[in-house]
């Protein structure tokens, strides 16, 4: 996570002149068109990859074969605790052109993945 961290930091120093929203827009319209893509190429597969694991992910854990340690998956993934809802929708409203940025690429993204 901390090389996810530097490279951003490195993004926002090579817009420094810029507004802070541009670095934001641009990245957005990347993840959008290339998850966009992908998700309607192989949506099907990828979805039905996360279902199976899930389930087996459920069942490993309510039978005690696998124990899942919350605090050390979100320490790994950079998070203190879940946002609620309402954090997240004030997230999106303070980044809205990333936001409107995102869904516009990954519609666009998903148009060319026939």
């Amino acid at each position: 996570m901390k090389h996810v961290i530097h490279t951003w930091e490195t993004i926002r120093e090579h817009f420094s002149e810029y507004p802070t929203w541009v670095p934001e827009v641009g990245l957005a319209a990347f993840l959008g068109l290339v998850l966009g893509f992908l998700v309607r190429v192989v949506g099907r597969y990828l979805l039905v990859a996360l279902l199976v694991l899930g389930v087996t992910g459920v069942v490993l854990h309510y039978t005690s074969v696998v124990t899942f340690h919350t605090e050390t998956v979100e320490a790994l993934l950079g998070f203190s605790r879940v946002p609620t809802l309402q954090e997240t929708g004030q997230f999106m409203w303070d980044h809205l052109a990333a936001t409107l940025t995102a869904v516009v690429a990954f519609m666009l993204g998903w148009r060319l993945g026939r």
